[in-house]
């Protein structure tokens, strides 16, 4: 029965929905009429008043009722992750011996195990009390679990534990730790050798150096700091022109004893001479050796650059020239070039990779690792690369200051695992330059235009 055909009653008593007789009506159905049979017709209601007028109920956007039981709307992709985010704190902390059940907010104990469930039951979608509490038990948990949180938990060995059977767990971690090992591994190895190559190259260079200097001086009849320093022939003052001696630069004009000659000349007597030109024509001989041995290792290291230029290097006759120095400048340029920039930039990356991996080996310990993490790593190492090629450029204009007493590839590595050092610097020149970048753009808005 509806609420309109309930008799509403006046002070007086009088019916106000009593009916009324309508000609062709019947008032009451035991009186007889002559017009016919009667109807009979309900009042209509009038409007109510202001005052009169129904209140808006307080639930007013709920779904309405059904057979007496509200329905709700159905679980969100975000309630479902809240939900599982409880699970895997909860799990976590009891785990972990955190969960102090005196000191949770909620009690009893049993609404943080029974409340994810709830939420999760397809069959019935969770009440707007059981949805504030579960977000309220969310937070709680999470404060609990720091700096752990519910997406790192899920990447851990926890994940393997909910869910062993997918073989899951770790994987977003390995994900962000794997490129960036195997990026260390190389750079190490690339490091490693070109440093290998740079100190095997310049040994190289300076041998033979040494070697094209003693050639030119035993040439041009120089023998000291050469191989036939003690074996030199000098004229002794005072005798014959064709008379010669023996002797060693810096000792007396006196002439030394048979048995204080070098065995081959104390042998040969009187063919001093001859043998003294055949040890010196031997010694050209090896040095020029050891000189085109050197040459051919220099062209293979320079990837053959020096080939054009190997024959300029001898004379017609195999000698060397006295003032050829191509194939060795062709190296020393590119031994400056590694060692000003190639070497600094990959030093100051792996001190980026170095940091990375601490930090990830940090944040695996405390279980605070998440694949959104490699989204800083990637502009850090950036960062290293670009502040290394810096300290190899300033360390080849202040060859006489800081950067010039320390290496630049060791500089960098400071600077790629500490980035900050080198961009403090930059702003505290800024700063001392009286660059002010805020006061600056004040005064460009305050300048009139036109």
């Amino acid at each position: 029965m509806s609420e309109d055909a309930i008799p509403k009653k006046e002070p007086t008593g009088k019916d106000v929905s009593e009916p009324k007789t309508v000609p062709g009506t019947v008032a009451n159905k035991n009186e007889p009429s002559d017009a016919g049979p009667e109807v009979t017709l309900a009042e209509t209601p009038s409007t109510p008043k202001m005052s009169e007028r129904p209140t808006i109920p307080s639930n007013v956007g709920a779904v309405p009722e059904t057979n007496g039981a509200k329905r709700y709307p159905p679980l969100s992709p975000e309630l479902q992750r809240a939900a599982e985010d409880v699970r895997i704190l909860y799990s976590y902390i009891s785990r972990e011996g955190r969960l102090e059940p005196e000191k949770l907010l909620e009690q009893p104990l049993s609404i943080y195990a029974e409340t994810p469930d709830r939420i999760l039951d397809p069959a019935n979608p969770p009440s707007y009390e059981e949805r504030a509490t579960l977000w309220k038990i969310l937070s709680e948990l999470s404060n609990l679990a720091r700096p752990a949180s519910a997406d790192t938990i899920r990447s851990s060995y926890y994940s393997e534990l909910m869910n062993a059977a997918s073989g899951s767990g770790r994987k977003s971690n390995r994900v962000v730790e794997r490129p960036i090992r195997t990026l260390g591994v190389i750079g190490f190895i690339v490091t490693l050798l070109l440093g290998l190559y740079v100190s095997f190259t310049e040994s190289v260079v300076a041998d033979t150096i040494a070697r094209i200097n003693e050639y030119n001086n035993i040439r041009v009849g120089t023998y000291a700091g050469t191989r036939l320093e003690k074996l030199a022939i000098t004229p002794v003052p005072g005798r014959a022109a064709n008379t010669s001696t023996i002797t060693a630069p810096g000792e007396t004009d006196q002439q030394p004893k048979n048995d204080d000659l070098p065995l081959p000349m104390a042998q040969s007597g009187a063919n001093v001479d001859f043998d003294f030109s055949t040890l010196r024509t031997e010694a050209l001989d090896e040095i020029d050796r050891e000189i085109n041995n050197s040459f051919e290792i220099l062209r293979f290291a320079t990837l053959q650059f020096g080939d054009q230029s190997k024959q300029d290097v001898s004379t017609p006759q195999g000698k060397h020239s006295l003032f050829e120095r191509t194939l060795l400048n062709i190296q020393g340029y590119v031994n400056k070039t590694i060692s000003a920039f190639i070497l600094p930039a990959i030093a100051s990356l792996l001190g980026a990779v170095v940091f990375i991996l601490r930090d990830a080996q940090r944040r695996m310990e405390s279980v605070s690792l998440s694949p959104l993490r490699s989204e800083t790593y990637g502009p850090r190492i950036i960062l290293a690369v670009i502040a290394g090629t810096v300290i190899g450029w300033l360390s080849g204009q202040d060859a006489s200051g800081v950067f010039g007493k320390i290496s630049p590839a060791a500089a960098s590595f400071v600077v790629g695992y500490c980035t900050e050092i080198l961009f403090r610097l930059l702003d505290s020149i800024k700063q001392a330059l009286g660059v002010d970048e805020e006061e600056a753009a004040a005064r460009q808005k305050t300048v009139p235009r036109g």
